[in-house]
């Protein structure tokens, strides 16, 4: 979906919340403010904000001027600073806030592109008339949205709200954009499109759901935009086909230029679970997905005991053959992990570095016992929205604060829609193959297919709550690679989705091993 408006927020985006203090201080009639300018300028914001957060969380909502007089008394009695000709003095300024000098043209390039354009800000409607008509933005904005009409604070989803109802405008194809690390969490797990303006060069907010993209200042958005950065996703494209050896139609995807790095699904997955590896990473590997015999749009196999390991493991190989290549790592979530492992013993001699996502060389039986618990059953969903509503219920204890918007988003990779209702998209005969191949009880000691993973750029990406991947298996592979790339993914159970700051650092840098 494209994006068809951008939202901003007002302070500190558009326009430069340290301007009061700066102009106040260039005055000889406040020379006691010259040299704390900037410390009273810091603080009156943070305070600005902490005051909107707890009125946010008590209920306690107050218009946001009386919040903006409340943090410059705090902050001119932390400077030190009295007097209410200077208080009076910064207040009147604070109507009249610079608008950072990008602001003007970046503005009429998006309007001149026939986008929306418009203002969620904290801020009250008499707050953000005057700074726009003090900027001169008039023309340039197609609406300016106060929280005062839902009295509520951001980041309540409340205020998001505001810009379906009051712009008519769907949550994916919006491209929020905020100077607060904070806010464009919000906005992301909300379902916007984001853009982080971190004018500081301050560190990523330790957050659920980090922006789309980071950017200095806003000058580069109209470029981005027309490179598609912010497009959705389309999660079920055509695809590319190959013919595997044993005269099976495979579908995948090849993107990206750089090191081969072949993403190889979980059980019951496909290809679009990489989506967010290809979005972040296509400029710095060639990124390859494959759609597992019997899952996603890859034909299923007939004879379905050929879903196993081995099997599924030479059709990965089939898959680097048709392509050309020699050799490749591999990004295996779950039993793509698994097919990885065997190829270790099988055929090191095809793999570059190996990642595993949430697996090793054992598993816990508790978790396989939840994928029994759905593995070849159709879902009882007749819409992603009521599949939706039902994953933030189910999953709450192994993935806390995930929001709905991401729930809906995994409904849509994992189940298609039909007339009556949702299906899943593998082979339902994937649940017979999984228990007679099991039903031996006997369990291989995967140990030694671990130890063979030796000399290989190796990582490792764990959900802190994962049922699959038990906490003393992934300290015992940190013991055997002391040089494992490792990352444990807070609030996440099995499996993380790979766009978390851990998951996306322990990438980078298994990437740069593989160059």
């Amino acid at each position: 979906m494209p994006i068809t408006t951008v939202v901003f927020d007002a302070y500190g985006t558009l326009f430069d919340v340290t301007a009061a203090a700066r102009t106040a201080a260039q005055s000889p009639e406040f020379p006691q403010l010259a040299p704390v300018w900037q410390a009273l300028a810091r603080d009156w914001r943070a305070k600005q904000l902490e005051y909107s957060w707890l009125r946010a969380v008590t209920g306690n909502h107050t218009p946001f001027w009386e919040v903006t007089q409340d943090g410059l008394d705090w902050a001119m009695e932390a400077n030190g600073l009295q007097g209410e000709e200077l208080r009076a003095r910064l207040l009147a300024l604070y109507w009249e806030l610079d608008a950072y000098p990008e602001v003007p043209d970046l503005l009429q390039r998006l309007k001149a592109e026939g986008l929306t354009t418009a203002i969620l800000s904290n801020g009250s409607p008499e707050m953000l008339e005057g700074a726009v008509s003090s900027a001169s933005l008039e023309g340039l904005l197609d609406g300016v949205l106060s929280v005062e009409s839902c009295g509520v604070f951001k980041p309540d989803a409340a205020v998001y709200d505001l810009v379906r109802d009051q712009l008519g405008t769907r949550a994916d194809e919006v491209l929020f954009v905020s100077s607060n690390g904070w806010d464009v969490c919000s906005a992301t797990a909300y379902g916007f499109q984001t853009l982080w303006v971190n004018r500081m060069g301050q560190p990523l907010d330790r957050l659920p759901e980090p922006p789309a993209a980071i950017e200095p200042d806003l000058s580069r958005i109209p470029d981005l935009l027309a490179s598609g950065r912010f497009t959705r996703p389309d999660l079920h494209p055509e695809p590319q086909y190959f013919t595997a050896s044993d005269g099976l139609k495979l579908a995948y995807r090849d993107e990206g230029d750089g090191p081969a790095l072949l993403c190889l699904c979980g059980l019951t997955r496909n290809m679009a679970d990489f989506d967010f590896v290809a979005r972040d990473f296509a400029d710095r590997a060639r990124i390859i997905r494959l759609d597992t015999r019997g899952r996603g749009q890859s034909d299923h196999d007939p004879t379905y005991l050929n879903y196993n390991l081995g099997r599924e493991g030479q059709d990965a190989l089939d898959l680097l053959d048709h392509l050309g290549l020699d050799k490749a790592a591999i990004l295996g979530t779950s039993r793509g992990g698994l097919i990885a492992l065997t190829l270790a013993v099988t055929h090191k001699d095809r793999l570059t570095g190996v990642c595993l996502n949430d697996i090793g060389p054992e598993i816990d039986p508790e978790g396989l016992a939840f994928i029994f618990g759905y593995l070849g059953i159709e879902p009882t969903f007749q819409t992603y929205d009521e599949a939706a509503d039902a994953l933030v219920k189910t999953t709450a204890a192994r993935f806390p604060g995930v929001p709905r918007a991401r729930w809906r988003l995994h409904a849509e990779r994992i189940w298609t829609q039909t007339d009556d209702g949702l299906r899943i998209r593998y082979d339902a005969k994937l649940r017979d193959a999984v228990i007679e191949q099991s039903a031996t009880g006997d369990v291989q000691d995967l140990w030694p297919f671990f130890d063979a993973f030796a000399d290989l750029p190796l990582a490792l990406i764990r959900g802190e709550h994962s049922d699959i991947l038990p906490a003393k298996t992934a300290a015992e592979m940190r013991r055997r690679r002391p040089d494992m790339i490792h990352a444990e993914v807070p609030r996440r159970g099995h499996v993380p989705f790979l766009d978390e700051p851990e998951a996306r650092r322990a990438l980078s840098q298994f990437i740069d091993r593989l160059s």
